[in-house]
């Protein structure tokens, strides 16, 4: 007897096959043998990953759809991997190819295939459309991760914490952020820009603050925020939510920033502080630097500029396509702080965060068992050279 499973849109073929197999009633490892494969099913420290992903040649999609009793053509309009096939080249362990004419696949890890990040599915909505209380994984854009629904929020799979998701019922203003970014989006396509893009480079200078945020004195918004997708508090475990948490915790100051960098007025504000053209400018699409050039775009209304005026500016080269320079509009309290008070709005609960994780072993650090490299030992001050006065 065969089972009709539908796919859920966006969701990995893995993860498909999983829950296929879960419908009747067998581990995944069971289905396996029905294709031939090629490589192994990606691992990390904790084991099989969840962002695995597989590649089937056309007689292996055959085969999927006949146990999902779904046709190919749902299968393709679902999943994202369905055109993707393996090499046909590629021998498996049995010495067979991907393009023998078998069902055959290919393991590789989605979260590095072109369909972009890959993350936990609502298992609520999951439960009520399929009736299978499984964990789906899904393609999904990094401003598509709040489930309006249920007030959740989806984590990326594969990050090695294998945490589904986040409590979003007592910050709200996550969920609104996300309902406020399709007309972001719209505005970025009409000035000619990436919406992607856009993102990228609000997100990676958000970041960049986050990374000082312990710093700041008077910050209260992201450790309120903080505590409360924790459940409340994060307690001993303030470095393990601190690390899965931020996406979520920052995104409404993401959006906040893609808006402000798509405003013409900000873009002109932003240029004429850079000195309008001046020796930093960059001119045409080339990148290369010129005295008296006009503003370069990675699209209309998209400004790079690089080398900074002052230290109230913040690289977002790190997480950005390309490597822009962009204004620091969300100064410190106090920049000068080098650890945080006890009064502070990060300190709740057994962990009283400081400018570094603690060493591995402590119950606060967010993956006790990884190592961490050796502290670089200080140096020793050279003797003073001053001679000694005479009496």
């Amino acid at each position: 007897m065969l089972f009709r499973v539908a796919p859920v849109a966006g969701e990995t073929t893995w993860s498909y096959l999983s829950r296929l197999a879960c419908r009747y009633g067998m581990e995944p490892a069971a289905l396996l043998p029905w294709w031939t494969w090629s490589g192994s099913r990606p691992r990390d420290d904790l084991g099989p990953r969840d962002d695995a992903e597989v590649l089937l040649n056309p007689a292996g999609w055959q085969l999927l759809a006949q146990l999902g009793g779904v046709s190919e053509r749902d299968l393709a309009r679902a999943l994202p991997a369905f055109n993707d096939e393996p090499q046909s080249g590629t021998p498996d362990r049995t010495g067979e190819t991907a393009g023998s004419g078998r069902p055959a696949g290919r393991w590789k890890v989605a979260s590095a295939g072109e369909h972009g990040p890959v993350a936990y599915g609502c298992a609520l909505c999951t439960a009520a459309r399929t009736g299978q209380d499984t964990a789906v994984v899904r393609y999904v854009a990094p401003w598509q991760r709040a489930c309006a629904r249920h007030q959740r929020w989806m984590l990326t799979a594969g990050d090695g914490h294998r945490h589904h998701h986040l409590d979003l019922r007592a910050v709200l203003e996550i969920a609104a952020a996300q309902r406020a970014w399709p007309k972001v989006a719209r505005t970025a396509v009409a000035a000619g820009a990436d919406p992607g893009r856009v993102f990228a480079m609000a997100h990676a200078v958000v970041c960049a603050w986050w990374e000082q945020a312990l710093q700041w004195e008077r910050e209260r918004i992201w450790p309120a925020r903080l505590h409360a997708v924790a459940g409340g508090d994060a307690g001993p475990r303030f470095w393990w939510w601190r690390v899965i948490a931020r996406d979520a915790v920052v995104f409404p100051e993401t959006v906040a920033l893609a808006r402000v960098l798509l405003d013409p007025g900000m873009q002109e504000w932003i240029w004429d502080d850079h000195g309008a053209g001046g020796r930093y400018a960059r001119s045409g699409r080339t990148g290369r630097s010129s005295a008296n050039s006009q503003p370069s775009w990675g699209g209309p209304g998209w400004p790079t500029l690089t080398k900074p005026r002052s230290g109230g500016w913040c690289w977002a080269g790190r997480c950005t396509p390309g490597r822009c320079w962009t204004a620091w509009a969300h100064s410190p309290a106090s920049a000068a702080a080098s650890t945080i008070r006890a009064g502070s709005g990060w300190t709740r609960g057994g962990c009283a965060p400081t400018t570094a994780p603690p060493r591995p072993g402590s119950s606060c650090a967010p993956w006790p068992s990884r190592p961490r490299p050796p502290a670089v030992p200080a140096r020793t001050p050279a003797p003073s050279r001053t001679p000694a006065l005479r009496p």
